[in-house]
């Protein structure tokens, strides 16, 4: 069996807070991930900066939530966002969180295609469309024509500083850049790398295309790809998982990781076993897992067959988060 690699998700909105945490665990740790919120909230400056310098304008932001919907929301909201773009490939739960947060907001919602079509199908996506359009006629709108877009590279961008400062405090650490791409991939990917990244990550369900442009812009870097498979399943269920995991590695990926988003876990999922079982069955590169992953829990999804352990709020929401680094990493040994 191969020894488990153990990854820190550091899931903050500061750098600093994040910095803390990283000292606090790596001498146990293998990769550092600078995680989604964290990227875009440090991004969130140009959103600011935007709005400053044009007060009257309706500001569409590219923001994308596959996570923390809540959260990524209240970035957006508090950065001077109208309206917010999310993607209809998202965990329906995180869907759900976006909408919510916009509406307690006074927001609106644009909600972003890409990728749909490939995954449901062409009569499948418009009457999943059609059933979103109506639940929430209120929220949703189309695209203005006189609004300022702020696209995700442009933003995530700036928030690679984190990525800088990671990869400069901890040199000889794998650093993961969680970009949790959808589009325009080659310029995130390039960004990415730039800045320090070892590997970045793409959302799996969204299109080939936006796929190979990740994967070529990781083999130009000497860097990898990663691919998350979040939210998937609760549109193509386990079948489709597997299909796409198969899908992914035929496109190049080099790592798939097998994600249970936070917007899930509190309503009660977990990790299944045997669903990283069946992925590593089907494919030959290594498989990651990440959601809700803590000392008595990591054991199982290692023995499924996980090569990469992704924790987050096991260890950066312990009293001592190195204890909690170091109590996992003696069991991937």
């Amino acid at each position: 069996m191969v020894r488990a690699k153990l990854q820190v998700a550091l899931d903050f909105t500061k750098i600093e807070d994040a910095i803390k945490i990283a000292d606090a665990c790596k001498d146990y740790i293998d990769f550092v991930e600078a995680g989604t919120p964290l990227i875009k909230a440090v991004g969130m400056s140009l959103v600011k900066k935007t709005r400053d310098e044009n007060p009257d304008k309706t500001i569409v932001l590219d923001m994308k939530p596959m996570d923390v919907g809540e959260l990524e929301m209240g970035l957006a909201i508090n950065a001077g966002a109208d309206i917010v773009l999310i993607p209809g490939i998202a965990p329906l739960s995180t869907l759900e969180e976006c909408i919510n947060t916009a509406k307690e907001a006074g927001i609106k919602v644009l909600i972003d295609e890409t990728g749909m079509e490939q995954l449901l199908g062409k009569d499948m996506m418009l009457s999943r469309m059609k059933d979103i359009k109506a639940r929430w006629q209120d929220i949703i709108v189309d695209m203005p024509e006189d609004a300022i877009k702020i696209h995700g590279y442009k933003f995530k961008e700036i928030g690679l500083e984190a990525v800088k400062k990671l990869r400069e405090r901890y040199p000889d650490k794998v650093i993961v850049a969680d970009l949790k791409t959808i589009s325009s991939a080659d310029k995130e990917f390039e960004a990415a790398f730039k800045a320090g990244a070892d590997i970045a990550c793409i959302i799996a369900a969204t299109s080939d295309e936006e796929i190979k442009k990740a994967v070529l812009v990781a083999k130009e870097h000497g860097k990898k790809a990663m691919a998350d498979l979040i939210g998937i399943r609760d549109h193509v269920g386990e079948d489709g998982v597997i299909k796409r995991a198969k899908e992914l590695e035929n496109l190049g990926v080099d790592y798939i990781c097998y994600h249970v988003p936070i917007d899930d876990q509190v309503r009660g999922k977990e990790v299944p076993p045997e669903s990283i079982k069946n992925i590593s069955a089907a494919v030959t590169i290594p498989v990651a897992c990440a959601g809700g992953i803590n000392p008595n829990t990591a054991e199982n999804i290692v023995k499924a067959g996980a090569e990469v352990i992704i924790v987050g709020g096991a260890i950066t929401k312990a009293s001592d988060p190195g204890a909690v680094a170091k109590k996992i990493k003696h069991m991937l040994s």
